[in-house]
């Protein structure tokens, strides 16, 4: 089979699912959201295959779906500079509220919404 050269599309066969790790960050008393090359991920675009993890160095964290989940599970949590489990997208096209809640080193609860959009492309 000959292979691909970079940047070619393959027609018919949907994209590689992709790993995404969101970092949890504590600024001045606010969460932001970073991926590995910086970007904002406050609303992050995934698609159905895809795996998230999230990670906090700035306290142990939790993340609890509002009314709907794109994964099989409602709840992902870590300890400060730990992984959570991974989750792997089933959810259709849809957005998806959730909330972070990171438990700062004086042990005070700091509270965000962040949002992920699955889109498919249908």
């Amino acid at each position: 089979m000959t292979p691909q050269p970079a940047g070619a599309k393959t027609f018919g066969r949907p994209p590689e699912p992709a790993r995404h790790t969101i970092r949890i960050n504590v600024e001045d008393g606010r969460i932001t959201y970073s991926g590995s090359k910086g970007e904002d991920l406050t609303k992050i675009f995934v698609r159905r295959g895809d795996t998230i993890v999230w990670q906090s160095d700035h306290g142990n964290y939790s993340v609890l779906f509002k009314s709907k989940t794109p994964f099989p599970d409602i709840a992902f949590h870590g300890h400060r500079g730990m992984p959570s489990k991974q989750g792997t997208v089933v959810g259709v096209n849809d957005e998806y509220y959730y909330a972070v809640t990171v438990i700062s080193p004086e042990g005070k609860p700091i509270v965000d919404d962040p949002v992920i959009i699955v889109n498919d492309g249908d």
